[in-house]
């Protein structure tokens, strides 16, 4: 229970942090889509994109290795900075270099000097990379909270900023560009450690055969990730890699606030249970049921508003993202149930099982949308979705081999929250045919409070143990 309060301390302090980064941040964006085409949009996911997929390989995982490492130390925290800061610059440079033959892959000309300029944010993360590795090895989501807020606040600005004087995608360059610096500035102002100037073969060595998993795990869910703006970049066009983005952005958002609080603190709590393999599978189960509680009623409502919400935030031209967003909600129950796996596996020391696992997910998801991206964004994003669920007796099967913890009471624990939902949304549905008449504000209103009250009466009837023992363990959390 001590181990348990912690990570739900370290949660609410991750939420935290990603309330203030979302809002934030969603906001800039919300403000710059009515600024911007969906072209600008797509131009800048695809560079995003470009610079996300590097970023796993400039960190090779040793950031990660701090984190589970029991003996880690202040040799390995110096090793850890200047091989990740190394690594980043070489990245930077061959972006720079092979940006131009990505702006003729996707046939976008202004690709190319978006790409070079946002490369420095490789560097610009490697220098705070450690001392955030160091911060959440110690809990310290307190101190990450304030930066991520802090660094959104001040990106937000630029951006907005550029935005309104007619910079187009440079504002969204200059954006994330001024938010890295500030976070790397937080991060050393938060974690007091100063690297010195020496660097440890043997360290290099051990962090490398744990990180270079980690390397492999990172990158593919990136790209698992991305795969969508590729494909659909390449086949279709940056335009729809706009739409699609702005129907991500508003489930990345929703996920930050269900699934993100909760995976920022799995390695360090799995970690400190691996040496018990029943207390493993209990850790494992209840984090997969308090994730369900809040992914469920989140992703389903969220489509249930979507025709709603999407053009009021975004305006009529983003229509098209409505369904792209709804389709996109359909995949919560595996993105629910195998949100921890690989963390999981990483966790007791099998970081190549869990690269292999990752692998294979991201070859078949390539696959899958490479067959539908010619047919246009909403094949694409269905036949993604539909793998993910095709997929989930692969990832059961890692799980169950690698850490013992099993598919069934993992399913079962679940059903619950999931059925809830399912009558929330049904009563959603309901409402929006009751109030087409409506104002679109008083209308999302009505749906909003009709579901969140559907929801809760439903979990506290049938579920009442369950939500007073998550409440419990936040409470105390809160409290501490």
């Amino acid at each position: 229970m001590a181990l348990a309060s912690k990570v739900a301390r370290g949660a609410v302090w991750s939420a935290v942090r990603i309330a203030g980064n979302q809002v934030t941040s969603f906001l800039v964006f919300m403000t710059l889509t009515r600024l911007l085409a969906p072209e600008e949009i797509g131009l800048m996911a695809l560079a995003a994109a470009v610079i996300d997929l590097s970023g796993p390989l400039t960190r090779a995982g040793f950031p990660e290795s701090l984190i589970q490492r029991e003996d880690a130390n202040e040799l390995q925290a110096d090793t850890c900075f200047w091989t990740t800061l190394l690594l980043s610059t070489l990245m930077a440079g061959l972006v720079v270099a092979l940006a131009p033959f990505a702006a003729s892959a996707f046939d976008a000309p202004l690709l190319a000097p978006v790409l070079q300029v946002s490369s420095v944010i490789l560097p610009l993360v490697a220098l705070g990379a450690t001392h955030e590795a160091r911060l959440t090895r110690d809990f310290g989501h307190k101190a990450l909270a304030m930066r991520g807020l802090v660094a959104n606040v001040f990106g937000g600005a630029v951006g907005l900023g550029m935005g309104f004087l007619g910079y187009g995608v440079w504002s969204l360059v200059g954006q994330r560009i001024v938010s890295t610096i500030a976070s790397v500035v937080f991060a050393w102002w938060s974690y007091r450690w100063l690297p010195k100037l020496r660097f440890s073969r043997v360290e290099f060595s051990r962090m490398t055969r744990f990180g270079v998993h980690m390397v492999g795990i990172s990158f593919l869910g990136t790209l698992n990730g991305r795969i969508l703006d590729f494909l659909l970049g390449y086949f279709v066009g940056a335009a729809a890699v706009g739409h699609v983005r702005v129907a991500s952005r508003c489930l990345d958002m929703v996920t930050q606030f269900t699934i993100t609080p909760l995976m920022s603190v799995t390695l360090p709590a799995f970690s400190r249970l691996q040496g018990d393999p029943q207390a493993f599978e209990r850790g494992f189960r209840r984090m997969v049921r308090t994730c369900a509680l809040v992914t469920f009623p989140a992703y389903l409502g969220l489509a249930s508003v979507a025709d709603d919400l999407l053009p009021l935030l975004f305006g009529a031209h983003w229509a098209i993202s409505a369904t792209v967003l709804k389709i996109l909600c359909l995949g919560v129950v595996p993105a629910t149930l195998h949100a921890f796996t690989w963390t999981g596996i990483v966790a007791v020391g099998k970081s190549d099982r869990a690269a292999l696992g990752s692998l294979i997910n991201v070859t078949f998801a390539a696959l899958t949308v490479a067959l539908a991206a010619p047919f246009g964004p909403l094949a694409a994003v269905a036949a993604n979705v539909a793998r993910s669920y095709v997929g989930l007796p692969i990832g059961f099967r890692f799980l169950r081999f690698h850490t013992g913890v099993k598919a069934w009471p993992l399913v079962t624990s679940t059903l619950l929250p999931l059925g809830s939902a399912v009558v929330m949304a049904a009563s959603v549905w309901l409402v929006k045919g009751a109030t087409a008449e409506f104002p679109a504000v008083l209308r999302l209103a009505c749906m909003i409070a009709t579901g969140a009250l559907v929801y809760t009466s439903v979990m506290w009837t049938l579920g009442q143990r369950i939500v007073i023992e998550m409440r419990d363990v936040w409470q105390r959390a809160a409290a501490k």
